[in-house]
């Protein structure tokens, strides 16, 4: 082999050699890259499902806030319940006490009194017809006040003769069958009332039974007009009635 074919051999395989370095040198830095970005997308992806998390537990937190605040209030309105119903059990114990005292009081001066001393007697049908004739006053003069009071400041046109009437029929069929003696008092309570039995719709359904045919409504305007005045009344009134607690120890009223 000549000289000028060695260099020609020598050039050629430097060549080659440059190539085949420049190619590995080529593939590396892809392969570098390609790790580079592959890293950069997990990077990323990680950081995505970082920011899902916490935003699940903040979400999560908000909630857990949300319950403790019910919690909070159910415990406040359930605490509110059980002072209420303290409160009313210890009402309901001072009246059965009161109630157990003045009975016991009344048998000790029963006891008292000698055998020679007659108990006056009155008469059944004397205390039947003044319950009747109380419980007929106290109707006319409540129905007759709450009647007035709609024609003057409630309604456009007064009350006709045949609606008034009707409301007295009902009235003197529902209202105040029941009597309960206050022993704080030292008085009997009449109840339900006709303001009562107006509110509650009870009173006016029942004057529709009494008012023309059996299909013929009371008048709307009546109505409302009358309620209107007896819900007035009602706030105005200062005794808190339990009528729910009175039913259970009332008496039917002679009429």
């Amino acid at each position: 082999m000549t000289t000028v074919d060695a260099a020609t051999v020598f050039a050629a395989t430097s060549a080659m050699c440059a190539v085949v370095i420049g190619g590995v040198f080529l593939y590396i830095n892809q392969a570098e890259e390609n790790m580079i970005k592959a890293s950069k997308k997990s990077t990323e992806e990680g950081l995505r499902k970082l920011q899902k998390l916490e935003e699940e537990l903040k979400e999560r937190e908000s909630k857990l806030q949300e319950d403790l605040r019910l919690v909070e209030e159910n415990r406040a309105v359930l605490k509110e319940l059980e002072e209420s119903l303290k409160k009313k059990s210890e009402e309901i114990e001072e009246r059965e006490a009161k109630l157990a005292a003045a009975e016991a009081e009344a048998a000790a001066k029963q006891e008292e009194k000698p055998e020679s001393e007659e108990e006056p007697v009155s008469k059944p049908e004397e205390k039947s017809r003044s319950d009747a004739d109380k419980r007929r006053k106290m109707i006319e003069d409540e129905l007759t006040k709450l009647i007035k009071e709609a024609n003057e400041n409630e309604l456009e046109e007064p009350f006709d003769e045949d609606s008034e009437d009707a409301l007295r029929k009902a009235a003197h069929k529902i209202c105040y069958l029941k009597k309960y003696y206050d022993v704080m008092k030292d008085e009997f309570i009449y109840f339900p009332s006709v303001i009562k039995t107006i509110v509650d719709y009870t009173l006016l359904e029942e004057a529709e039974k009494f008012y023309y045919e059996e299909e013929d409504e009371f008048p709307q305007d009546l109505s409302i007009g009358l309620r209107s005045v007896a819900t007035m009344a009602m706030a105005e009134d200062d005794d808190d009635v339990d009528e729910e607690y009175m039913s259970a120890l009332a008496q039917d009223v002679e009429i």
